[in-house]
């Protein structure tokens, strides 16, 4: 089972909390919020077994019920597409700030 550690890039002490993870033969993985949704896909559903789907990046992927546990540590904000009005960044960061945090 996976531990999702969402931190920004550059966390000494997410850093410290992965080696020391990673010594115990745990599985990680580390993002920042930052990467949604550009460079960081979440496909979820609601099942009968509980939540499914894919947490992605260019690179890796977890599957969602494969995380036992989540470490919340000062994401950073949403990098949202240039050439969004004022009306719809505020819209769109509304809508991931509930997706992502139950807000």
């Amino acid at each position: 089972m996976t531990v999702l550690i969402l931190s920004r890039d550059l966390d000494p002490s997410a850093d410290r909390l992965v080696e020391a993870l990673r010594e115990r033969d745990v599985p990680v993985f580390r993002t920042d919020l930052a990467a949604f949704p550009q460079a960081l896909t979440l496909d979820a559903r609601l099942g009968p077994e509980g939540w499914e789907g894919v947490l992605a990046t260019p690179h890796r992927e977890v599957r969602l019920s494969d995380i036992r546990s989540v470490w919340y540590r000062h994401p950073s904000h949403f990098e949202l597409p240039e050439g969004m009005s004022g009306p719809e960044r505020r819209h769109a960061t509304a809508r991931l700030a509930s997706g992502w945090e139950g807000c």
